[in-house]
C-alpha cells in the first residue's frame, strides 16, 4: 500500500485488526482530492498537518506536536469511550499515499515536504547518509527524513506519483526535487555524471537499489507550491524529530 489502491479498489483503506499495535482505521477515496478519514479508537492520537485538519468530532483533543519545517497537531481521543471520526486533507495537490512501516522492514527515507502525517508507534529523525555535494547543493530544495517504527506513515505528493522497484545493484539518477519516499534499504548519492554550467550538479542525484523509489512527476517549483531550503545531511541525534506513541 502507497499512493496506489489495490487492483479494482476505489480507495486506499486499512481496518483496525485487533492484536496489532498501532494500527490505525483509515479510508483515502482515490479521485476526491488528497482528503483521508480516520476512525480513531479510545486512547488513540494521530499527528497531523495542523493547517491541513478539516473535522473532527466533538471531544477529540487538539494540540501541538513537535514538527519539523511546519506546524504538527496532535488529534487524540482522550475525553470518549467510543470511535471518533477526523477527517483531513494536505497542503500539496497530488495525491495522499499511506505506508505500513512493518511492511518496509520498520523503515522508510522521505522528504521532509511531503510529510502529512504520523500515527502511533512512529518516531521521525533525521537522515544522514547523504554525501557532500548532495547535502551542499542548492538545486534539490530537498531535506531527508526517516520514519521508523511499526506503525503508519502518511506522505503527500506535489503532483502524480510513479513507483520504481530497483533489483540490487541496479542504480538510476533521478531529480532531487522529484524524489518523495525511497525505502531505507536504497542508497543515495552525488549523480557524478550530470553536469549543468560545466559543474556537477546536485540538482539529481543517484539511487542504488535493492528497494522501492517514489517520484512526483512535478516537483515543487513547477506545482507553485513554496520553495524549499536545500538539501542538507544531518546526523541523527537518537531524539525523535517528531515521536507519536499513543
Amino acid at each position: 500500500m502507497s499512493f496506489h489502491p489495490a487492483a479494482g479498489e476505489e480507495a486506499i483503506f486499512n481496518e483496525r485488526r485487533r492484536g496489532r499495535g498501532y494500527d490505525l482505521a483509515f479510508r483515502i477515496p482515490v479521485g476526491a482530492g488528497p482528503v483521508a478519514a480516520f476512525t480513531l479508537m479510545p486512547g488513540q492520537g494521530l499527528a497531523w498537518d495542523a493547517g491541513s485538519i478539516l473535522i473532527a468530532d466533538d471531544g477529540l483533543r487538539i494540540s501541538r506536536s513537535p514538527g519539523r519545517g511546519r506546524e504538527m497537531a496532535l488529534v487524540s481521543n482522550t475525553g470518549r469511550t467510543a470511535p471518533a471520526r477526523l477527517d483531513v486533507g494536505t497542503r500539496r495537490g497530488g495525491p495522499l499515499g499511506a505506508f505500513d512501516l512493518a511492511r518496509h522492514a520498520g523503515r522508510l527515507v522521505f522528504s521532509r515536504q511531503a510529510l502529512a502525517g504520523v500515527g502511533p508507534g512512529v518516531a521521525i529523525n533525521r537522515y544522514g547518509r547523504l554525501s557532500r555535494l548532495a547535502a551542499s547543493g542548492g538545486g534539490t530544495g530537498l531535506t531527508m527524513l526517516q520514519a521508523e517504527g511499526g506503525g503508519w506513515l502518511f506522505l503527500s505528493a506535489a503532483a502524480g506519483v510513479v513507483e520504481r522497484r530497483l533489483m540490487p545493484g541496479e542504480a538510476v539518477t533521478v531529480g532531487g526535487g522529484n524524489l518523495v519516499a525511497l525505502s531505507a534499504m536504497v542508497d543515495i548519492d552525488d549523480a557524478a555524471d550530470v553536469y549543468l554550467d560545466d559543474a556537477p550538479s546536485s540538482a539529481f542525484v543517484r539511487l542504488t537499489g535493492p528497494g522501492t523509489v517514489w517520484l512526483q512527476t512535478a516537483g515543487a517549483s513547477h506545482s507553485g507550491a513554496a520553495a524549499a531550503p536545500p538539501m542538507r545531511a544531518e546526523r541523527p541525534t537518537g531524539r525523535p524529530v517528531l515521536d507519536v506513541v499513543r
